[in-house]
C-alpha cells in the first residue's frame, strides 16, 4: 500500500524559532474516501522522550514537542496499516496524514471507546444515533422526540424556552411546511443517519431563518473501495387508542467509486383526538378520529470520478392521505352540533445535486448545490350543522388545491490557511404557491385564489482563526434580500408585499483552559419570516362559526441571540438572552358570534435563561444524561387587547441507558421529561411531560434487533393552556393520543463490511469551533 503525507508549515503571530516547546497539530484522513479517521494513535519518539496522542472524531490531534529535535513518528490503528516517517521540530507545524484502511473483520471489539448518546457542545446539542441501541428500530420522528429540550407538537419543532427552529439536512435548508414535516422526516431511515444536531447559534453559512436556531440532520458518510452491500427490514406495531404500524426497507451498495443508498417506507397512523375550547362565552368540544396512510421513498447516489471530484444526487418522494372524522358541539346562546369530514391528499417530490471539487490536499474545496421540490396538496372538507331545538341546518363544503414549488441553489468556498479557515459563498431560493379554495355554503358557491411568490438572495463570509494561545475566534457576516409578492387572483389585487435586505452578523469566542475547561461567548442575529399559511387570508373552517385565517399584513421579525457557555468535563452550563422586536403570534378574536383564529404583530419580547447538562457515566452498565433549563419571558404588548406579561418556566429531562450484559445485547432505556407550568407571552401553559420506558434485545450476532417502547406512561402529554386577553380568557385542552405501546423488529443482512452511501456533510465538526 502507498501512503501520502502532506506536511506544511506556518507561523502564528510570531517569527521566533527559539522556543523551548513547539506546537504540533494535524488531521488524519482515509486515503480513499478522505473521511476523517478517529482513534488513530500518533507516537512521536526519540532518545529523550516518547509522546502519544489520539485522533478525535474529526481526525484531529495536537501536542507539544521539544524544539530542534528529530522524532520518529508512527501512525497506527486496528483498522489501518501503520505509517512511519521522520519529523524535525523547528517551528509550530500542521500535519496532514492519509492512511489506507485494511479489510479486517474483527470477531470481537477488543478496545472500545465509550461513546455518548447525547453530547453537549459549545454551540449545539448532538444526538449520536449510532450510539443509541434503541434507535435501530425507531422512525426519525421518534428519534427527534428523544432529544432533550426539543419539542415536536402539532407538527411544529421548537426548543424549550427559545422558540421555533428550521430543519436542514447536512447544512442545507429544507423548504418544508409544518404539514409536511413529519412525512419528510420519516423518509430518512435511522440507519442512514449519523446524528441530529440542535444548533442554537448557527454560523453565517446557514440560512438566517428561524429565531431559535437550526435542527441539522447529518447523514452517514462512509464509503470504501471494495464491493459490498447490505440491507435491512424493519416493522413496528403501534398501539394507541387505535392500532397503527411503521414499516421500512433500506438497501446500501458500494463498489469502487460508486455508492448508493435507498429506503422505502409505509406508515399507518390512527389517533383519537380530543379538543376543547372555551372563550368569551363560547364553548366547543370536538371528538375526532384521525387516520393517515403514507408511502415514501428516498434514493441517494454518490460517484467519485476522480480523487478531486465528488458528485452526490438524491431523490425524495412521499404520497400521503390523511383523513379525520369528527363531531363538534358548540354552546353559545344556542347549541350547534356539527358532523365533519376532512380529507387531505398530498404528493411531494424533490431532488438535489451536490458537487464538490477538492482544489488541493490541504482542504480547499468548492461546493455547488441545487435543489428542487414540489408539493400538490388537495383538501376536501365537508360539514353538516344542526341547531338543536330548531330545524335550522347548514351545510359547508370546501375544496382547496395548492401547487407549491421551491428551488434553491448555493455555491460555497472553503479555504483553510495557516492563520485560519475562510468560508464564503452565495445562496438563493424561491418559493411559489398557486392556491385556490372553493367554499360552498348551502349551495352558494364562492372561491378565493391567491398567488404567493418569494425570492431570497444571500451572500455570506466567515473566518475561523487557528488557536491563538488559549483563544479561538470565529466571525461571520451574512446578507439576505427577501422579496415577497402576494396577489388575490380573484380580484387582481396585489396585497402588501415585502422587499427588504438585512445583515446578520455572528461571532464566537472560545477560551480553552489548561485543565481542559472551556468558556465561550456566542452571538447571532436571526429572522422569522411568515410563511404562506400565515399571510394568506384563506379561511380554514372547523364549523360554520369558527375558522383560522391568515393576515397579509404580518411582517417578519428580527431576534438577537447571545449565549455564554462553560464546560467542565461532562458538565455544561449556558446562560442566554433573546431579544425580539415587533414579533408576531397567534390571537383569538370574536366578531358577531364568530370565533376567529389569526395572527398579529403584537409583541416585543425578551427572554433570559440558564441551561445545564451533566452526564453520569462512571459505571460501565449505566449512563444517565441530566438536562434542565430555567427561563424568564417578558412580553411588551403593542395592542390594547393583550396586556404586558412577565412569566417564568422550568423544564428538565433525565435519560437513562442501562446495559444488562458486556456485549450490549440487552439494554433498557428509561427517560422522563417535564415542562413545569410556564408563561409564553400571554398564554399560561399547564405542566406537560412524558415518562417513556424502552428495551432492546440484539440477537444473531446483532443482526436481529427487537425493541419494546412505552411512551407517556403517566398520561401527562395533555396540552392545557389559558390565553389571557384584556376582556376575555380562552381556555384550551388538546390531547393527541400520545400514550402508546410499540413492538419493533429490524433484521440486517448483507456483506460483513457495511458501507453506507456517502452524503456530503457541508457543515460538519471541522467547520465549527469546538
Amino acid at each position: 500500500m502507498k501512503y501520502t503525507i502532506f506536511i506544511f508549515y506556518y507561523f502564528i503571530l510570531t517569527t521566533t524559532v527559539l522556543k523551548a516547546q513547539i506546537k504540533v497539530e494535524g488531521n488524519v484522513f482515509d486515503k480513499e474516501s478522505k473521511s476523517p479517521l478517529e482513534g488513530v494513535t500518533i507516537v512521536f519518539k526519540n532518545q529523550e522522550q516518547e509522546i502519544a496522542v489520539f485522533s478525535d472524531d474529526n481526525g484531529y490531534f495536537k501536542t507539544e514537542l521539544s524544539n530542534h529535535q528529530k522524532f520518529s513518528v508512527n501512525a497506527s490503528s486496528v483498522f489501518t496499516e501503520n505509517l512511519q516517517f521522520d519529523f524535525l521540530s523547528t517551528k509550530d507545524t500542521s500535519l496532514m496524514i492519509t492512511l489506507s484502511t485494511i479489510n479486517t473483520v474483527l470477531d470481537e471489539v477488543v478496545i472500545q471507546k465509550k461513546k455518548k448518546v447525547i453530547e453537549s457542545k459549545i454551540d449545539r446539542l448532538v444526538y449520536n444515533i449510532n450510539n443509541d441501541p434503541l434507535a435501530k428500530t425507531l422512525s426519525t420522528e421518534d428519534l427527534i422526540k428523544r432529544i432533550p429540550l426539543l419539542r415536536l407538537r402539532d407538527n411544529n419543532l421548537s426548543i424549550v424556552g427559545k422558540g421555533a427552529v428550521n430543519v436542514t439536512v447536512n447544512g442545507k435548508l429544507q423548504q418544508v411546511s409544518s404539514s409536511e414535516l413529519v412525512s419528510f422526516l420519516s423518509n430518512f431511515d435511522p440507519s442512514m443517519l449519523k446524528s441530529i444536531e440542535v444548533i442554537t447559534t448557527p454560523p453565517a453559512n446557514f440560512s438566517a431563518q428561524g429565531n431559535a436556531g437550526i435542527i441539522n440532520i447529518v447523514t452517514s458518510q462512509k464509503n470504501g473501495k471494495e464491493e459490498n452491500w447490505n440491507a435491512s427490514l424493519r416493522t413496528t406495531y403501534i398501539q394507541r387508542s387505535l392500532p397503527g404500524s411503521d414499516n421500512g426497507l433500506t438497501f446500501n451498495y458500494n463498489k469502487n467509486k460508486f455508492s448508493a443508498s435507498t429506503s422505502l417506507n409505509y406508515t399507518l397512523t390512527q389517533l383519537k383526538v380530543d379538543l376543547e375550547n372555551n372563550g368569551n362565552g363560547i364553548k366547543e368540544i370536538t371528538d375526532r378520529r384521525d387516520k393517515g396512510n403514507r408511502f415514501g421513498g428516498y434514493l441517494n447516489l454518490n460517484y467519485q470520478p476522480a480523487e478531486k471530484h465528488d458528485i452526490a444526487v438524491s431523490f425524495n418522494v412521499f404520497d400521503a392521505i390523511n383523513e379525520n372524522n369528527y363531531t363538534n358541539q358548540r354552546n353559545n346562546i344556542s347549541t350547534y352540533l356539527t358532523d365533519g369530514n376532512r380529507r387531505n391528499e398530498q404528493t411531494r417530490y424533490s431532488g438535489d445535486i451536490n458537487y464538490t471539487f477538492k482544489i488541493d490536499t490541504l482542504g480547499k474545496t468548492i461546493t455547488a448545490f441545487a435543489s428542487y421540490n414540489a408539493n400538490l396538496p388537495t383538501e376536501r372538507f365537508k360539514t353538516f350543522t344542526v341547531e338543536q331545538g330548531t330545524s335550522t341546518t347548514e351545510a359547508l363544503n370546501n375544496l382547496g388545491k395548492q401547487s407549491y414549488k421551491a428551488l434553491s441553489a448555493q455555491l460555497d468556498f472553503h479555504f483553510p490557511y495557516g492563520i485560519g479557515k475562510l468560508d464564503y459563498g452565495v445562496q438563493y431560493y424561491s418559493l411559489t404557491n398557486d392556491a385556490t379554495i372553493q367554499y360552498n355554503f348551502d349551495n352558494s358557491l364562492n372561491a378565493e385564489s391567491f398567488l404567493y411568490d418569494e425570492n431570497n438572495y444571500a451572500l455570506y463570509a466567515g473566518f475561523t482563526t487557528k488557536e491563538l494561545g488559549p483563544f479561538t475566534f470565529k466571525g461571520g457576516l451574512r446578507y439576505e434580500y427577501n422579496d415577497v409578492y402576494l396577489e388575490n387572483k380573484g380580484t387582481n389585487t396585489v396585497l402588501p408585499s415585502r422587499k427588504k435586505g438585512n445583515l446578520f452578523p455572528s461571532f464566537y469566542a472560545l477560551y480553552s483552559m489548561d485543565n481542559g475547561d472551556k468558556l465561550s461567548v456566542n452571538y447571532s442575529k436571526r429572522i422569522n419570516r411568515p410563511g404562506f399559511s400565515v399571510v394568506t387570508p384563506f379561511r380554514w373552517y372547523n364549523n360554520p362559526y369558527s375558522y383560522e385565517i391568515g393576515n397579509p399584513f404580518i411582517l417578519p421579525y428580527l431576534s438577537n441571540n447571545i449565549q455564554v457557555n462553560y464546560t467542565k468535563g461532562d458538565f455544561m452550563i449556558s446562560a442566554y438572552g433573546q431579544f425580539i422586536k415587533n414579533g408576531y403570534g397567534d390571537v383569538d378574536l370574536f366578531e358577531n358570534n364568530e370565533w376567529i383564529y389569526t395572527y398579529e404583530n403584537y409583541l416585543d419580547q425578551t427572554r433570559y435563561g440558564i441551561t445545564t447538562s451533566y452526564t453520569l457515566n462512571k459505571m460501565k452498565w449505566w449512563e444517565s444524561d441530566l438536562y434542565a433549563t430555567f427561563y424568564q419571558n417578558n412580553l411588551k404588548s403593542k395592542v390594547d387587547y393583550i396586556e404586558d406579561k412577565t412569566g417564568y418556566g422550568f423544564s428538565y429531562q433525565i435519560n437513562n441507558n442501562i446495559l444488562l450484559d458486556r456485549d450490549k445485547k440487552y439494554m433498557i432505556s428509561l427517560n422522563y421529561w417535564q415542562d413545569l407550568p410556564f408563561w409564553n407571552n400571554n398564554i399560561y401553559n399547564h405542566s406537560f411531560g412524558s415518562l417513556d420506558l424502552g428495551a432492546n434485545v440484539s440477537l444473531l450476532d446483532k443482526k436481529l434487533n427487537l425493541s419494546l417502547l412505552f411512551t407517556d406512561i403517566a398520561n401527562q402529554s395533555i396540552t392545557k393552556t389559558r390565553a389571557e386577553f384584556t376582556n376575555y380568557i380562552v381556555y384550551r385542552r388538546e390531547y393527541f393520543d400520545a400514550r402508546s405501546f410499540r413492538v419493533s423488529l429490524r433484521y440486517n443482512f448483507g456483506s460483513s463490511s457495511i458501507k453506507s452511501v456517502k452524503k456530503m456533510d457541508k457543515f460538519n465538526e471541522r467547520n465549527r469551533m469546538n
